[in-house]
């Protein structure tokens, strides 16, 4: 379910997705951009997040770059957030 929320976003965005048909693998997609080189996108769904003792929230995983360069976006069922790591994107600044 969380999978077909983020390739909704990543489209809403402007992004191309392509889904992974197999059920095995180190990411369920790739979006790109033109003009951007190819990204994969492992999707962590997270339904009850722990909110600790100072009010912030912790999602069980983290929103990151992992080494094997796919970035782990999460998304929230109960807030209908999608989680993107930071550095995903580039700024026109960036260019």
């Amino acid at each position: 379910m969380g999978e077909l929320y983020v390739a909704q976003h990543f489209l809403s965005l402007g992004y191309e997705v392509f889904t992974n048909v197999s059920h095995t693998g180190p990411a369920d997609m790739t979006v790109w951009m033109p003009g951007e080189e190819p990204k994969l996108v492992d999707v962590k769904t997270q339904s009850n997040p722990y909110v600790r003792k100072d009010g912030t929230y912790c999602y069980g995983f983290q929103c990151e770059q992992r080494a094997d360069g796919v970035y782990q976006v999460i998304y929230n069922v109960p807030a209908g957030l999608v989680l993107i790591p930071d550095g995903f994107t580039r700024t026109r600044e960036q260019d």
